[in-house]
């Protein structure tokens, strides 16, 4: 099997035809593993269709705990060689996957692979684009990708989506999703890039981010605050223990810079107000080591 996607739903009836239709068409070696996380709506019973009536599709009933629970239990039955982690709502471009297979062989079946993000914007269906592979087109190294993610600061989306991961790589690092924080991908991401030791990067269009109401969206509120600052302290103490690279060093100290400025530091604002008392709240409610105040 060369390819699981894994799909995370939560009451996606409206989405998830949609999502499936664009896995199942793609023309490559293929495994859907649809996980429904405690939906309340028609989603199970979707998911339980496509099941009859495909029989590359596994389904997951599971109690409602988030995308990352989702994901890992996803990730325990996937049998492909790379794995995929799909939103519900979300879908991949055609024929992609045929794009992102040939990359792979071509790099010897790198750890990771990493691929264009787009917004399909739900009302219009339009596609604009969100973030691409511009100046990391031809990282084939590891130390290289990371040296340049970090020159690129907060202007590089983390999302775990936009990458095809080995699934060898990914358990033999022990790396899963973290079923306490929110904002899932900001603690994955990083992690997994510094766990890595081989790259390569595909070109052209491949995942498409649906924006629409029910979308999950940044508010500067205290537990949002607090998830920025606890995030940025584990990417500290993973990059304390040691990274392989002076590369890696570098890009785990900027995203956690990142967050924690993004958390406390910055002067954020939710529907036009200044959330300084929120911040101040946040500051009085987690216990900031020292140390790492002088990190960042």
């Amino acid at each position: 099997m060369r390819f699981s996607l894994i799909v995370s739903a939560y009451n996606q009836q409206d989405y998830l035809r949609e999502c499936a239709e664009s896995l199942l068409s793609q023309p490559v070696e293929l495994e859907m593993v649809l996980v429904d996380d405690g939906s309340t709506d028609s989603t199970p019973a979707m998911c339980e269709e496509y099941a009859a009536k495909d029989p590359r599709v596994k389904v997951l009933h599971t109690k409602n705990g988030g995308t990352s629970a989702a994901r890992n239990a996803g990730a325990a039955v996937a049998e492909g060689d790379y794995m995929i982690f799909i939103d519900g709502d979300d879908m991949l471009v055609e024929g992609c996957l045929e794009r992102v297979d040939s990359v792979l062989k071509a790099h010897s079946d790198p750890d990771i692979v990493l691929c264009k993000i787009d917004r399909y914007i739900h009302e219009t269906k339009e596609i604009k684009p969100y973030d691409g592979v511009e100046g990391l087109e031809d990282c084939t190294d590891i130390d290289d990708f990371a040296e340049r993610l970090a020159v690129k600061r907060n202007r590089f989306s983390v999302s775990t989506c936009r990458y095809a991961i080995n699934r060898e790589f990914y358990f033999r690092k022990g790396l899963a999703f973290d079923n306490d924080v929110w904002h899932e991908d900001e603690h994955f991401t990083p992690l997994m890039i510094n766990a890595a030791d081989s790259v390569a990067v595909c070109d052209g269009g491949f995942y498409l981010y649906r924006r629409h109401e029910g979308s999950k969206v940044f508010t500067a509120d205290i537990k949002n605050l607090l998830e920025f600052i606890t995030v940025s302290k584990t990417l500290i103490k993973e990059r304390n223990k040691g990274c392989s690279s002076k590369q890696k060093t570098d890009f785990l100290t900027v995203r956690a810079n990142f967050l924690f400025s993004r958390g406390i530091l910055e002067g954020i604002t939710a529907k036009g107000n200044n959330v300084r008392a929120i911040k101040k709240a946040a500051v009085s409610a987690i216990d900031i080591d020292p140390a790492v105040m002088d990190d960042l």
